[in-house]
C-alpha cells in the first residue's frame, strides 16, 4: 500500500506540505521562549516519525 501511495503525485504533494509544516512547527517550539510552545515539540517529533 505504501508503494503505491508513493506512486500518488497528490498524495506526494499532501505528505510534502505535512512534512514542511510539521518541520516549521517544530523550529518554532525549539525556538521558543514561550513555555507553551516549546511543550509542543515532543508531540510534533512524535508526529514527525509516524508519517509514512
Amino acid at each position: 500500500m505504501a508503494e503505491q501511495a508513493y506512486a500518488d503525485s497528490a498524495w506526494l504533494a499532501r505528505r510534502h506540505d505535512l512534512m514542511a509544516f510539521l518541520m516549521s512547527v517544530h523550529l518554532e517550539a525549539d525556538q521558543s521562549e514561550d513555555s507553551n510552545i516549546r511543550a509542543l515539540k515532543p508531540v510534533v517529533v512524535q508526529t514527525l516519525k509516524a508519517v509514512p
